[in-house]
């Protein structure tokens, strides 16, 4: 039996913001990584293309902030040149996860910490 659809099953979303079609990271833990892939993966599927990724910032985009440490805690926040996710480890992969559960539910995009 395939559960993978199970887990964050995305669907296709009309409307997407420009931003969701460039991607700003350069990961470098293994969560950080992660949090990368899913967004990319999350956001081809909603938006049925898969969005570039760059290492340096190109606005408009949706940028991961990726600081030190293995902590729980992220911020997601809107910015003239798009969104941004920082997070530290599982913290940026758990922000990944609140945006696209966001964009998936067409909620808007205000400041969030937790």
């Amino acid at each position: 039996m395939d559960y993978s659809l199970l887990w964050l099953a995305w669907r296709q979303k009309n409307g997407l913001s420009e931003c969701t079609e460039r991607i700003c990271a350069a990961p470098r833990s293994p969560q950080g990584k992660a949090a990368l892939w899913e967004l990319r993966e999350g956001l081809a599927v909603m938006s049925g293309k898969s969005p570039e990724v760059s290492a340096s910032p190109m606005a408009p985009c949706i940028s991961l902030a990726e600081s030190d440490g293995d902590g729980e805690v992220y911020s997601i926040r809107s910015t003239p040149d798009g969104i941004e996710i920082a997070g530290a480890g599982r913290g940026l992969l758990y922000g990944v996860f609140s945006l696209l559960r966001k964009l998936a539910l067409g909620e808007a995009i205000t400041e969030e910490t937790s």
